[in-house]
């Protein structure tokens, strides 16, 4: 179930665009907003583009933002909610939860495939779990949570989370969906890793026509005074309307949204990648 659904436009007789958000607590069902999911980007985003939508069309945004998810996640359960809820754009914003979190000595990709080995395969345990990250904690009985050196694995590595990058994008496809790619933008010593996540995630648009590539924290940059983020990656209220601000004229772009929304700040033109 999507943690928030919005609908804006007539309830009938006319076409209905549908925009389905992926992320982690960045996204949704997180601390920083949980009792107002309203207050999340999604959410904005979608009020933005309410705000401008042609009366002919109808406008539905789901947003599976939920803390703890990753690509790893995304990519094993995007088939399923797609086929169950189509759409006509996925927005997948990530990256904290893949390279910068770390919980134990293999991988998400180790221990989907040590599962798999044991007789228990990543389907069983994403269906059992509701596309959640409790993936992981019912999968830890078959291995061990320690290195013999000591050291955690990033739950995602960034070759890993390519390939689930791409495995979304075949969902996709196969759905008749668009895909829109974002980085999460953070702050401090992290920025050197998210810039490499960054650009796989732009190599991965580069391969898809139907993939396009958003730099969040390009398009941001001239707002960072104004204090964006609540910590490392989770934004205050100010930040999720400056980023539903910069990304509501790229949304509206791909779905081909006639009339257009509230103007956004000219400097995140630049930072988009072409359809």
């Amino acid at each position: 179930m999507p943690f928030w659904q919005g609908d804006c436009g007539p309830t009938a007789g006319v076409p209905r665009k549908t925009i389905t958000f992926m992320g982690g607590s960045s996204s949704g069902g997180a601390y920083q907003f949980s009792n107002e999911p309203q207050a999340f980007y999604p959410a904005q985003t979608h009020q933005r583009l309410c705000e401008g939508l042609d009366p002919s069309l109808a406008l539905r945004s789901l947003n599976f933002g939920h803390g703890g998810r990753d690509s790893f996640t995304v990519s094993r359960s995007i088939a399923t909610v797609l086929e169950s809820r189509p759409a006509d754009l996925v927005i997948f914003y990530g990256g904290c939860n893949d390279i910068l979190t770390s919980t134990n000595a293999l991988t998400r990709k180790q221990r989907e495939e040590r599962a798999a080995a044991g007789g228990v395969t990543a389907g069983f345990f994403a269906r059992w779990t509701g596309y959640s990250r409790l993936i992981t904690g019912l999968s830890l009985p078959f291995h061990s949570t320690e290195a013999p050196d000591g050291k955690l694995a990033p739950e995602v590595p960034l070759a890993d989370a390519e390939e689930n990058l791409v495995r979304i994008a075949e969902a996709a496809a196969a759905a008749g969906a668009r895909v829109l790619l974002m980085t999460e933008m953070v702050s401090g010593g992290d920025r050197g890793l998210m810039a490499e996540y960054e650009k796989m995630q732009a190599s991965v648009a580069d391969r898809f026509d139907h993939v396009t590539h958003f730099n969040v924290s390009a398009a941001l940059a001239p707002y960072e005074k104004e204090n964006l983020l609540l910590d490392r990656n989770h934004f205050n209220m100010k930040g999720a309307k400056r980023l539903a601000e910069v990304i509501a004229p790229v949304v509206a772009q791909l779905l081909e949204l006639p009339g257009t929304p509230p103007a956004a700040p000219t400097e995140s033109a630049a930072a988009a990648s072409p359809p």
